[in-house]
């Protein structure tokens, strides 16, 4: 699972909880981003514990060090397949488009990530936004590079917003013809 831990500056929606027991479920791969430098590269390293991770600058964003306690490279989750990316956004659709806070980031993520599962024949990942009630909005702006998420979760509920969507998660529709 490709997760994000929340901080209260950005004021998103607490994970900490998720990405804990996440944690402590057997088999569970949990992959934490890392961001590097300023042109929307974003990785998602391998985490055992939230110890592992440290406020990065400019948002205090808990981030995972390059290397683990020992010293060896962190695993990143583009070596295996993976089931679920939980996604942050400003605002959502109940179609699925997500507006992110303009850096790219997660957009460039999930092509890579896309790109992998398709090169070595795995199915792709569920794309999972998470948001507070307010976050969800009838009309955001979007642009071709936007990648829709697959089920938006709020307090309400998780609705199922593409074909994808459904088919993995179930669950009703978040908008016609989606």
């Amino acid at each position: 699972m490709a997760l994000y831990l929340s901080t209260p500056r950005l004021r998103e929606v607490d994970t900490r909880r998720v990405v804990g027991e996440a944690l402590g479920r057997e088999g569970c791969a949990v992959y934490l981003p890392r961001v590097d430098g300023r042109s929307s590269n974003m990785r998602m390293l391998r985490v055992t514990d939230l110890s592992e991770c440290a406020p990065a600058p400019p948002f205090g964003i808990p981030e995972p060090g390059d290397a683990d306690a020992a010293g060896r490279p962190r695993g990143d989750c583009l070596d295996a397949p993976l089931d679920v990316v939980l996604m942050p956004g400003l605002g959502f659709e109940r179609n699925g488009h997500r507006l992110g806070r303009g850096g790219g980031y997660y957009d460039a993520f999930v092509e890579g990530a896309l790109g992998a599962a398709r090169g070595r024949g795995w199915a792709r990942p569920l794309l999972v936004g998470l948001a507070f009630r307010a976050q969800v909005v009838p009309g955001i702006p979007v642009d071709a590079h936007d990648r829709r998420v697959d089920v938006l979760v709020t307090a309400d509920g998780a609705v199922a917003c593409t074909a994808y969507g459904r088919e993995r998660w179930g669950g009703p529709a978040g908008a016609a013809g989606a």
